[in-house]
């Protein structure tokens, strides 16, 4: 007994199954060596399974490579930004009930912030916003390390949190003018419905800034969520949030088109009282974003006279529409022209698969969205 060494386990999917598990283990290792792209259609697809599997993955999903070092989460919560008093407060009504796990939390989000303020001028490439700490929640309950959640929140709020986090919200707020155009596409009478009400596009704010995170009702929801959305572009969440409320569509059409009353139902729509968003939601959002993605709507809403011009710009000049990464061309974890190009050719793959609902095993989902990558790589995001 004593003398008996223990063997290394391999990262567990926790769903069930040695063959699923066996090739999640094979897409981890394959994605470890650089192949990201069967695992990111993985992840949106069909999800990671397990937070076994998750700890191992998410940092490969948002580029930081198999031996990415931890972020420094000491030296960064020893620095002073504008909104430490906001994160101590968001960080005492956060996710966690777990009280001793409050610190751990507070020093991440310091440090997230701290650690992109240049030393010289003091000026802040990175701005705290009152939802990233239910982001940040997620991701440390499901890693468990504070180095490793650092790291990967670090990497996110450089690429799909970008627009959050810069000084302002203005751009996310122009982002949401999306939501409209997707429901108009998705159901033109539930999209009328809604706009009788005269409920700005608001109530869809969230979904952008906390990944539904706020309103979902428990870790494992949410973490199923994180993995689509770790997995592709900024506006993906705005896409599963249409196809949510489109999902609804009698309880919305039953609703009194009043503002408060269609404002409050429309903002939980992913609470337990209205329902979880479910996987034919995000299924219905990758043929979607296929079918309509950002750009291709905004020019139809600017030819109907409907507006736009504030989105389009958005667009542009911030880069969300398909593909994603930071400015940095840092070579290997996702930032860069090459780092976008790579993460745009996974998900335009991604979005061509076809016959998601007659996938009903982990191992065969995993084996048709892999095969089905060398037919289609001649979609393009705009």
């Amino acid at each position: 007994m004593g003398g008996r060494k223990k063997r290394k386990k391999k990262p567990s999917s926790g769903a069930g199954g040695g063959g699923a598990s066996e090739l999640v283990h094979e897409l981890l290792v394959s994605g470890g060596r650089g192949d990201l792209k069967p695992l990111r259609q993985v992840a949106v697809v069909r999800g990671l399974g397990g937070n076994g599997i998750r700890k191992y993955a998410w940092p490969l999903l948002v580029g930081l490579g198999a031996t990415a070092p931890g972020a420094d989460v000491i030296a960064g919560e020893e620095g002073h930004h504008r909104d430490v008093q906001v994160v101590d407060v968001d960080v005492q009504r956060c996710l966690f009930r777990d009280a001793d796990k409050r610190p751990a939390l507070r020093r991440v989000l310091n440090a997230c912030v701290c650690n992109e303020i240049d030393l010289e001028t003091r000026e802040q490439g990175v701005y705290y916003y009152q939802g990233l700490h239910d982001i940040a929640s997620v991701i440390l309950l499901v890693v468990g390390d504070e180095e490793a959640t650092l790291a990967i929140l670090a990497r996110l709020v450089k690429d799909q949190l970008k627009d959050c986090t810069r000084s302002d919200l203005v751009p996310v707020l122009e982002s949401l003018e999306l939501v409209f155009d997707l429901l108009r596409a998705l159901d033109p009478e539930l999209h009328d419905h809604i706009r009788s009400s005269g409920v700005p596009c608001h109530f869809a704010l969230s979904w952008r800034l906390t990944w539904f995170s706020h309103d979902t009702q428990t870790p494992a929801q949410c973490s199923r969520l994180f993995d689509a959305f770790m997995a592709s572009p900024p506006l993906f969440p705005l896409y599963v949030g249409a196809c949510a409320i489109a999902s609804r569509r009698e309880l919305v059409m039953n609703t009194e088109s009043d503002f408060a009353t269609m404002h409050t139902l429309l903002s939980s729509i992913n609470s337990g009282g209205v329902g979880s968003i479910s996987e034919g939601d995000i299924r219905r959002a990758l043929q979607l974003y296929k079918s309509a993605p950002p750009e291709r709507l905004v020019a139809g809403s600017r030819g109907k006279g409907k507006g736009g011009m504030g989105y389009l710009k958005y667009l542009r000049t911030l880069g969300s529409a398909g593909g994603w990464g930071g400015d940095e061309a840092d070579g290997d974890g996702g930032g860069g022209k090459a780092g976008r190009r790579q993460y745009a050719w996974a998900w335009s793959a991604m979005l061509g698969f076809s016959g998601l609902a007659a996938v009903t095993t982990a191992t065969a989902a995993i084996t048709s969205i892999v095969a089905f990558w060398d037919g289609n790589l001649e979609f393009q995001l705009v």
